[in-house]
């Protein structure tokens, strides 16, 4: 694992800062690496009374397209030449993960995170989860197999910060950082603090 770890940090991509700069370096994330980065971010924790024979996640592939262990075959979920048309094909540029990117895949993956922080993993509004006994209301995680235990400080800066750190890895704007703090305070004087929160971390999402 060190020899592993050395190769990615050493790389001469990882030491480059211009490669931020760069438009066509990087690739987009899959959805299920989405999901899990934020389960583990956020600190998912699985309420210990629940066991399930089949996992945590209920219709994964059908919601986002991809599920652990349903792979159509053994070159995984999407082609390595795979291309978006458009700008990218016309480039001679290769996008593999965004061939999962489907209208009813980014609609489904929008859905399951907003769910996850409004009920816990359940399926009640389009959520990842399995259905156990009830449609619960917002902020009510007793129907949930789990939830986001994460907590965050005080001041919104303070939040946002922190936040851009677990979630983008730096990579939040100035501009988009503001958006974050309007919708905070709006919601959070509206409708009170844990709401504020919520919306600020679905936004984040």
């Amino acid at each position: 694992l060190a020899a592993t770890a050395a190769a990615i940090t050493l790389d001469k991509e990882s030491l480059a800062p211009v490669i931020d700069e760069d438009p066509v370096s990087g690739n987009v994330r899959e959805p299920l690496l989405k999901v899990i980065h934020l389960m583990r971010s956020l600190r998912f924790e699985r309420r210990p009374h629940i066991k399930l024979r089949y996992g945590l996640f209920d219709g994964l592939r059908s919601k986002i397209g991809q599920s652990p262990w349903e792979a159509p075959d053994q070159f995984s979920f999407f082609s390595g030449d795979y291309a978006t048309p458009g700008l990218i094909a016309s480039s001679e540029l290769v996008s593999p993960e965004s061939q999962l990117l489907s209208i009813s895949n980014v609609i489904g993956l929008t859905n399951g995170l907003f769910s996850l922080h409004s009920y816990g993993l359940a399926v009640a509004d389009g959520g990842l989860g399995p259905f156990l006994t009830r449609l619960p209301s917002v902020g009510d995680y007793s129907s949930s197999v789990g939830f986001l235990t994460y907590t965050t400080v005080n001041d919104i800066s303070d939040k946002i910060n922190d936040l851009y750190t677990l979630m983008t890895a730096g990579r939040l704007s100035d501009d988009n950082k503001q958006v974050l703090v309007d919708a905070y305070n709006y919601f959070a004087k509206a409708h009170g603090a844990d709401t504020g929160e919520r919306v600020l971390l679905q936004l984040m999402s």
